[in-house]
C-alpha cells in the first residue's frame, strides 16, 4: 500500500467568510492539520490539532500520528511505500528512519520503502485534500473544532477527507504523542548526510539495516543503524509527551478578544473564562 503524509497550513477558529473587520488584526484559536493520504482508496485522514493539544511539529508528533494511522486507519498491509515532503530537519528525518527500522524489526511491516520528494516537486496527494478543505473553509462560518471536523468530512462528496481530532478544546487527549526520539535514540545511530538522500528501504529479513540512495537511478548503499547489532528495540510504546495546554495569558486573550466573534453557544468551547 502507498501512503503520503504532510502538514497543512494551520487555520483559525472561529472563521467567518463575512469577516468582521476587528478580528483581522487579532489571533483566533489555532488549529493545525496533519494529513495521511491512502492513495489507492483514495481517502485522507486529517489529524486536527487544536491549540490546547499542540506539542509542535517535531519528530515525535509526526511519528505518533503516522503510528496512530497505521493502528487505527491503515489497511493492514505487510509491505508499505511512504512518501513525504523533504523537510529540512535532519534530526526529524533521522528519527523517522529509526521508527521505520523499529517497525521492520518488530515485523509490524515486512518491508518498508520511504521516499522524499525532490525539492521543487513537492505537490502530492495530501495537497489535493488540503485544497478541498481550504475551498470549503473559505465559504463556511465555523466556530469551534467539531464544527470544523464536520466541515472536513463534508468537504468532498466522494468522501475523500476524514477528520480525526487529536484532542478536545479543554486539552483532553484523543491521539497521544509519544517520546519516540528519546526511546529510539538509545538503539540507533544517525545516517550521515541524510539530507541528500531521497530513497530508503527496510526489511524484516535484515533487522536494523537501511538501504538508501540519492535518487531512484543512483547506486544503492547500506548501513546498519543499530548501535549494537545484538540489542534490538522492544515492541513497546515510549513514554507519552505531556501537553502544556493553553497558557493563562492565552486564555485571557481568547476570552477578551475572540469570544465576541464565536457563534452563540460555542463561546465556552473556544474562549472560556480563564
Amino acid at each position: 500500500m502507498h501512503y503520503s503524509f504532510d502538514f497543512a497550513q494551520q487555520i483559525h477558529l472561529p472563521s467567518n467568510p463575512m469577516q468582521p473587520g476587528p478580528i483581522y488584526f487579532k489571533t483566533p484559536r489555532k488549529c493545525g492539520i496533519f494529513g495521511v493520504m491512502c492513495e489507492a482508496v483514495p481517502q485522507q485522514v486529517n489529524y486536527l490539532i487544536d491549540e490546547a493539544s499542540d506539542v509542535g511539529k517535531g519528530a515525535n508528533t509526526t511519528i505518533s500520528y503516522v503510528h496512530h494511522y497505521f493502528q487505527e486507519h491503515g489497511l493492514g498491509e505487510t509491505c508499505v511505500h511512504l512518501h513525504a515532503d523533504n523537510c529540512s530537519g535532519q534530526n526529524k528525518n533521522n528519527c523517522f528512519l529509526w521508527y521505520l527500522a523499529w517497525r521492520a524489526i518488530n515485523q509490524l511491516h515486512e518491508s518498508i520503502t520511504y521516499s522524499f520528494l525532490i525539492a521543487g516537486h513537492t505537490k502530492f496527494g495530501p495537497d489535493r485534500s488540503f485544497g478541498i478543505i481550504k475551498r470549503s473553509y473559505k465559504v463556511t462560518y465555523i466556530s469551534f473544532l467539531y464544527e470544523f471536523a464536520e466541515m472536513v468530512e463534508s468537504s468532498s462528496t466522494a468522501g475523500v477527507n476524514k477528520a480525526q481530532p487529536v484532542g478536545t478544546h479543554d486539552g483532553k487527549v484523543i491521539v497521544p504523542v509519544y517520546d519516540w526520539s528519546a526511546f529510539l535514540g538509545q538503539y540507533f545511530v544517525k545516517l550521515p548526510g541524510i539530507k541528500k538522500f531521497h530513497n530508503f528501504r527496510f526489511s524484516k529479513e535484515e533487522p536494523g539495516k537501511i538501504y538508501f540512495k540519492e535518487y531512484s537511478t543512483s547506486p544503492v548503499r547500506s548501513l546498519l543503524l543499530l548501535k549494537h547489532s545484538a540489542t534490538l528495540p522492544p515492541a513497546v510504546l515510549p513514554a507519552k509527551v505531556n501537553r502544556q495546554g493553553l497558557s493563562q495569558e492565552r486564555k485571557q486573550y481568547l476570552h477578551r478578544e475572540i469570544r465576541q466573534f464565536c457563534k452563540p453557544g460555542t463561546e465556552d468551547l473556544v474562549a472560556p473564562a480563564p
